[in-house]
């Protein structure tokens, strides 16, 4: 008696593999995100576009509301990108101690942010 070998299954793509790293690929996942408020697409687009923007230049661009909202629209679209697997970069880390601009960067030069 001859046994037949099973068919192998087609396996399903691996929901762990980590998307493209790139800022592109982080503005793409934005706007297709779903859950995510125009607003909140708005906000990040224009962080991610430019990390030196202050939340409350970003608010004063995206309709007027206060600066905490816009970090937590914000905070939204970063929460949705690292639960799909974004990393910082592309991300910009906010939660750095040091405030760098590209002046600075070729100087070598650091600034702390004074803390009260």
């Amino acid at each position: 008696m001859r046994h037949a070998t099973p068919e192998p299954t087609p396996t399903a793509p691996d929901a762990t593999i980590a998307p493209e790293q790139t800022t592109a690929a982080l503005l793409k996942f934005i706007d297709n995100a779903q859950g995510l408020s125009d607003h909140v697409r708005t906000t990040a687009r224009l962080k991610i576009t430019d990390p030196t923007l202050s939340f409350a230049a970003i608010a004063e661009e995206t309709g007027g509301v206060a600066a905490s909202t816009a970090m937590r629209r914000y905070k939204k679209a970063e929460e949705a990108a690292l639960d799909a697997g974004f990393e910082m970069p592309p991300l910009p880390d906010l939660d750095e101690n040091t405030l760098t601009t590209d002046f600075d960067r070729e100087l070598g030069e650091f600034h702390e942010l004074v803390r009260s």
